[in-house]
């Protein structure tokens, strides 16, 4: 890098800026559509599927497997007839003939779809296979059966659908009514189950193995994910946070004055903890936290586990009613005087605290307070009941311990199971726990084992990861056990993995975790959301959006971005992206910035990035 004298670039921005930087201060998931959308609006969503032969290879793995659900095996089917696989049509009217009724129901459609893909090489085959099942006992499977013919373009069975309509008796009498009028002119036509069922399948099955829009739906995802600002709020700040660059703090701290928002209250705990805890006992911000912020900090605080630290903050904490408990817990060890406020929240009628009291009392470590606990085994809330279960397995007590282990190895439908496996995930950190979990994970159904697996694996990476992968798409990867498997798979360097699940749908938090991994390791798939909060959102968060793509990434990448702007930045946009490139990348940054412009002074990019770097010079 060449020494500031020797710099000619210097010598002009110093004089150009100096007195701006003075003024610088699935069936559910069918189900679910079909209530979320109106008809026309399922109809134009129909218009925007595609389907091929790549897919359905795709959709034939998925149905060769011999995990998944009648729902995700009725999808792939109607994948196999929409992309014109004329070749599975044995196994089209294999699935039709017998097994579950949405399974025979998606095959029967599907076989429908494949006569209007390939209607010339169909040669009517499969029509007396459909026709025969017109008479099925099922209404359900007839009136499929009946669309399928008709989806077929044959010109006898739309007129053989026209008579059955005009037949008041007949039980298919309706739905061929509506099915003509479908086939017809679909806008025109009215809703009606089968036909809901018919567009839902396509819908996803175009999305788990076709094209939306043109292009897979993954992609589609990323750009919705792209355009929501929480979740880029989110990914930005919670990949900044990690970071170690001095001028990361600035940034965080002015967000905390402008907007306390849960992403910004939980980077600032992580990133700067001391800090933060300086601000709140100077009484410069703990007045104006709200009781759902102070939530959002304490609950932050013991995730990162750096309640201990901020112990000027959990002391004011302990004012706020809700959050009293776990911030007395945070440091109990420190004085003893807070117990009262954990032994009062077991006693309160709000079940939210109660549960609170019983886990500061085990992060507290407290075992002489054991008497306390044992008043909440009967609690007549299950949560209650099952944190003080726990809480008196991690303080040594075997009576916490035998009940805790004997709900956990009982019946699966016991109506504590759920809300204690819970409790134990969240207590993985408890040595304890970690031993009694190890020493029965083969006991635990597969639902909870690769969730199990990945608390012993944070805990202690000696243990394998194996059974998080085998058993991932069993997770509830909103829940705290997903977040755990997903941070486990993320640590063990299980990048790849991760990447081809991403974006998943209906799943914000897990997109996030996921998104913050591979961002951690300069992953491909989530430049294109840096490149978004770059250029959008406040100043700040782009600001620090750039910092993660120099710290995981290159400042080359944001030079290049600087040098090609999206056609809808401003100058403004430029600048700020410039000023980015020399705050993280300093002198040097600045330099190549000013050889890939040609040395234009006048570029907003370059005026940024001036600014920028003397701003890095102070930090």
């Amino acid at each position: 890098m060449p020494a500031p004298h020797a710099t000619p670039l210097l010598f002009g921005l110093l004089a150009l800026l100096a007195p701006a930087a003075a003024q610088e201060t699935e069936q559910g998931t069918l189900q679910a559509l079909a209530e979320e959308e109106s008809w026309p609006e399922t109809i134009a969503r129909d218009a925007r599927t595609g389907f091929s032969a790549r897919g359905a290879q795709r959709a034939l793995a998925q149905l060769d497997r011999s995990t998944g659900t009648p729902e995700e095996r009725a999808v792939a089917l109607v994948a196999l007839g929409a992309a014109g696989m004329l070749a599975e049509r044995q196994r089209l009217e294999s699935w039709a003939a017998e097994g579950h009724l949405l399974e025979r129901q998606g095959a029967i459609l599907a076989l429908g779809e494949l006569g209007r893909v390939a209607s010339d090489r169909l040669g009517g085959s499969a029509e007396p296979i459909l026709a025969g099942l017109l008479d099925d006992p099922s209404s359900d499977i007839a009136e499929c059966a009946l669309l399928a013919l008709l989806r077929t373009g044959s010109a006898d069975w739309r007129t053989r659908a026209e008579d059955i309509a005009l037949e008041p008796a007949h039980r298919l009498s309706g739905p061929a009514r509506r099915f003509t009028a479908f086939v017809s002119e679909p806008a025109l036509s009215a809703p009606q189950r089968t036909l809901r069922l018919l567009l839902d399948l396509r819908w996803s099955a175009a999305r788990r193995f076709g094209t939306v829009d043109g292009q897979a739906w993954s992609v589609t995802l990323l750009d919705m994910l792209g355009e929501d600002e929480g979740f880029l709020e989110e990914v930005v700040l919670g990949a900044a946070a990690e970071l170690k660059f001095p001028g990361v703090k600035d940034h965080l701290l002015e967000l905390l004055l402008e907007e306390r928002t849960p992403a910004v209250l939980r980077a600032c705990v992580q990133h700067m903890p001391v800090r933060l805890d300086e601000l709140i006992d100077s009484e410069l911000l703990w007045p104006q936290l709200s009781e759902e912020e102070w939530a959002v900090l304490v609950d932050a605080a013991v995730e990162q586990n750096v309640g201990a630290t901020m112990a000027r903050a959990m002391a004011r904490a302990t004012s706020v009613p809700l959050v009293a408990p776990t911030a007395a817990g945070e440091i109990f060890a420190q004085d003893e005087r807070h117990l009262e406020a954990i032994l009062s929240a077991l006693g309160d009628a709000d079940p939210e605290r109660r549960v609170r009291g019983a886990r500061a009392l085990r992060r507290a470590k407290a075992a002489k307070q054991l008497r306390a606990l044992e008043k909440l085994e009967k609690d007549e809330v299950p949560r209650v009941r099952a944190a003080a279960w726990v809480a008196r397995w991690a303080l040594g007590d075997t009576v916490g311990r035998n009940v805790a282990l004997e709900t956990l190895l009982g019946p699966a439908d016991h109506p504590e199971r759920a809300v204690l496996f819970e409790e134990i995930l969240l207590a993985y950190r408890e040595l304890p726990i970690l031993q009694g979990v190890e020493e029965r994970l083969d006991a635990l159904p597969d639902v909870e084992r690769g969730a199990a697996q990945a608390a012993l694996y944070l805990r202690d990476q000696t243990f394998s990861v194996d059974e998080v992968r085998r058993t991932f798409d069993l997770l509830d990867l909103e829940s705290y056990g997903g977040r755990l498997a997903l941070r486990a798979l993320g640590q063990a360097g299980d990048v790849g993995f991760l990447a081809r699940r991403f974006p998943l749908e209906g799943h914000p938090r897990a997109n996030v975790e996921i998104a913050l991994i591979l961002a951690r390791t300069g992953h491909d798939s989530v430049r294109p959301l840096l490149y978004e909060a770059i250029w959008s959102g406040p100043m700040n968060r782009s600001v620090l959006a750039a910092a993660v793509v120099k710290g995981h990434y290159s400042v080359q990448l944001l030079v290049d971005w600087a040098d090609k702007p999206p056609a809808s930045a401003t100058s403004e946009d430029i600048r700020r992206l410039g000023f980015a490139v020399g705050e993280w990348g300093g002198l040097e940054a600045l330099e190549t910035l000013d050889r890939t412009l040609g040395g234009r002074t006048d570029h907003p990019a370059l005026q940024g990035a001036m600014l920028g770097a003397l701003l890095a010079r102070t930090h």
